[in-house]
């Protein structure tokens, strides 16, 4: 309870003190990331080589499939054999749709099917003698896939009960928003699953949906310059860390996507 109350009086002053230097302030590290050039793609500089190669090779394709039929292998003239008998009963049989043209393309089908099937098989098969081609965390069993996913959550949950302590939620509403009074409630869910300490900004300051109200004076206009609601932020303690994680009513899994993928791509947090 001590550590609730110390977290929801940081976060309290935070909003109401600490955003203005948020606002004002470059050193804050979103919105000074976010204006900072990129450093070290200089990959640009190699495009018209590579434009130059893709060429070249698209040279040597068309030139392989243009070739007189007696200098291909014996792969490529059964297969372009094929396509060919394919492509002639198909267009035969739309010019003229008897049983028999019909019947011809369909059994000419069937024969490209069983070449696929076979083929899908043995990728398959030789595709299992190797540890390179399976990834576990990404099995098709329904089984494994259920077992991967409770452990998923295990660790997750871990993850997020320890962000939780210091980091908290704002959710940026107003009472004449529709989105936002079906959205609290899977906010505030969210919050009491993980630990979150919850504020509801709105211009009033009051309660908003179970969820304790603040004063919304304008401090996120940086992220929220035409106040659109609802807006989730997660927010540090310290006050000089804001990440916007869900524009809009989003479910409990994609608010948990979202900050899995601002921990993978912008900044740290587990």
């Amino acid at each position: 309870m001590e550590r609730e109350n110390n977290i929801r009086s940081r976060l309290i002053v935070f909003v109401t003190l600490q955003m203005v230097t948020l606002v004002i302030n470059s050193n804050i590290s979103f919105g000074s990331d976010r204006i900072k050039s990129l450093q070290g793609f200089n990959w640009y500089n190699e495009k018209p080589e590579q434009k130059k190669e893709k060429v070249e090779n698209t040279q040597k394709q068309d030139m392989a499939q243009t070739a007189p039929a007696e200098d291909l292998p014996v792969y490529e003239k059964n297969i372009r054999s094929l396509q060919e008998r394919h492509r002639k009963a198909h267009r035969q049989a739309l010019d003229n749709p008897t049983p028999e043209n019909i019947l011809t393309e369909m059994y000419i089908e069937k024969e490209m099917m069983r070449k696929a099937q076979l083929y899908g098989e043995r990728r398959v098969a030789i595709a299992m003698m190797s540890s390179q081609f399976t990834d576990m965390k990404a099995h098709s069993n329904v089984l494994h896939k259920r077992v991967q996913e409770e452990i998923e959550d295990k660790e997750i949950h871990q993850k997020l009960s320890k962000l939780s302590q210091e980091w908290g939620l704002i959710l940026q509403v107003s009472e004449d928003c529709p989105h936002c009074h079906a959205f609290a409630p899977i906010v505030l869910e969210f919050a009491r699953k993980y630990g979150f300490q919850l504020l509801a900004a709105n211009k009033e300051g009051v309660d908003f949906k179970g969820i304790k109200g603040i004063d919304d004076n304008g401090e996120m206009l940086m992220f929220n310059p035409t106040r659109e609601t609802p807006l989730l932020y997660l927010i540090k303690s310290n006050g000089r860390q804001v990440l916007p994680i869900s524009r809009g009513i989003n479910s409990a899994n994609q608010i948990l996507t979202n900050i899995k993928n601002i921990d993978k791509h912008i900044q740290r947090l587990f």
